[in-house]
């Protein structure tokens, strides 16, 4: 099993969760890395996902943070493979609230809302208890999330 890392808006810096759970559980992990960080393009992101899963292969679990969350559940959406065996969603921001920069993220603004056909674990504001930073990653999927 591989994990792909997709962190948020200006990646996760060495202090965030992603970043620890990498270095310290995950050292094999793959880290997208798309060109538009602090400006945000679908595209963009879609075609380093793509390079990622491509470099894991097969067994693919993805780790996915704020922004990252849609990113995943778009290319999840629109590609087409087998290589995927999971998603662990955190925090995958409201798109709908007033406080999310539409004008920043215009590729990340109208997202539909779409099944998603991998097994994953809910956001963790929905899970009575979420997820800690200090805990290793939960693999086992529990319920099939929808991209929001």
């Amino acid at each position: 099993m591989t994990f792909v890392i997709v962190p948020g808006l200006d990646g996760s810096d060495e202090r965030h969760w992603q970043s620890e759970w990498e270095t310290s559980w995950l050292p094999q992990a793959i880290r997208i890395e798309p060109s538009s960080w602090t400006t945000p393009d679908l595209d963009d992101w879609s075609k380093a996902i793509s390079t990622a899963v491509g470099r894991a292969g097969s067994d693919v679990v993805f780790i996915a943070h704020s922004l990252g969350c849609h990113a995943v559940g778009q290319w999840l959406t629109s590609v087409r493979t087998n290589a995927v065996r999971g998603a662990f969603l955190v925090a995958p921001p409201d798109q709908l609230a007033p406080t999310f920069p539409s004008a920043l993220l215009p590729t990340f603004a109208s997202l539909p809302a779409t099944p998603l056909d991998v097994p994953g674990v809910p956001p963790a504001a929905s899970q009575p208890t979420g997820p800690s930073p200090s805990s290793p990653p939960a693999v086992k999927a529990t319920s099939t999330p929808r991209a929001t």
